[in-house]
């Protein structure tokens, strides 16, 4: 899944970034169930694509 954004505050206020994550899921079948999905998680990254 892709972010895209830009800073607010900061050192780096007004640059764009983009942040990828990458969502993990190793119960497929959780879905099915009457509780579904309850967390997912996994790793991510945060680039600024452009600096002033």
């Amino acid at each position: 899944m892709l972010h895209f954004g830009t800073v607010t505050a900061g050192k780096f206020v007004g640059a764009r970034v983009v942040r990828a994550t990458e969502f993990l899921n190793t119960d497929l079948d959780a879905c099915y169930t009457p509780e579904g999905l309850q967390q997912i998680s996994g790793p991510s990254t945060l680039n600024i694509a452009s600096l002033l």
